[in-house]
């Protein structure tokens, strides 16, 4: 079987539309003869969580978490928002004006800082893991797939055309 590798921030227990797109594709892949091998994000924040996606996850998949820093445990400490409480996407505290200067400042650091977005620090420590392990060659992967046109996951996907498996 043919592999593909599939790099997403967004996979179950994630939830909405973001996690959708790969893990409909991928739940099919098998049937034509192709393994996904998944590359997400350990302990990522989700907006909305949906915990009966994981049925749809194709027993053939291999599924690799590595771990993210997280802005988002920055921005709930930085506002004074419970650990377990979920942030809305789009990252507004909408409708509440209790912390108005602080969220003036989170959104003015997320569009100066987060470059090219709030996911950009799970990069260098993706990329160092693929390049040092070889998880490419290793995996005889033929195929990658990135969930954007640009953003975290493009730049991921940059190391791979080094390693893919030429037939």
């Amino acid at each position: 079987m043919r592999r593909l590798l599939i790099i997403t921030y967004y996979w179950p227990p994630s939830g909405g539309s973001g996690v959708q797109r790969w893990l409909k594709m991928s739940k099919y892949l098998p049937e034509n003869g192709w393994q996904p091998v998944i590359y997400t994000a350990d302990g990522a924040e989700y907006p909305v969580e949906d915990l009966s996606l994981i049925k749809d996850v194709a027993p053939e998949a291999e599924i690799i978490r590595r771990p993210i820093i997280e802005p988002y445990s920055f921005y709930k400490k930085f506002l004074g928002i419970k650990k377990d409480e979920k942030i809305k996407a789009g990252f507004i505290n909408e409708g509440k004006t209790k912390s108005a200067w602080k969220e003036n400042i989170s959104i003015w650091l997320r569009g100066n800082l987060f470059i090219p977005d709030a996911r950009c620090w799970w990069i260098k420590p993706s990329v160092r893991f693929l390049e040092n392990f070889h998880l490419l060659t290793l995996l005889f992967l033929r195929f990658l797939f990135t969930n954007k046109t640009k953003g975290t996951y493009v730049t991921i996907g940059r190391v791979a055309p080094t390693y893919l498996k030429s037939d």
